[in-house]
């Protein structure tokens, strides 16, 4: 009867596990222009490299924000599955 708990213990493990690596890779995410990416070089116009410094620091602002966004869910499924562990542990001694 005990192993319920012990699949909701486990389950909140994982859970934690997933949020914890989301939460790690919207911490690495970084904001590189285009012409970084293209491998080309800087353009000579500085209001066009500052527009793509703008959109780089938009995307990757967003990139990070979708990361941690996910990440929280998961953190909030963690917390409920060991909570309900911990609760269906407790509710099986009175059985």
């Amino acid at each position: 009867m005990q192993t319920i708990p012990l699949i909701l213990a486990a389950l909140g493990f994982l859970a934690s596990l997933r949020s914890a690596w989301l939460w790690y890779v919207a911490s690495g995410v970084s904001a590189a222009p285009m012409w970084v990416q293209q491998r080309e070089m800087e353009p000579v116009d500085s209001l066009a490299s500052q527009q793509q410094w703008t959109v780089a620091i938009i995307q990757a602002g967003q990139a990070a924000n979708e990361l941690n966004g996910r990440g929280a869910v998961w953190t909030a499924c963690a917390v409920v599955l060991s909570a309900t562990s911990v609760l269906a542990t407790e509710l099986l001694k009175y059985i």
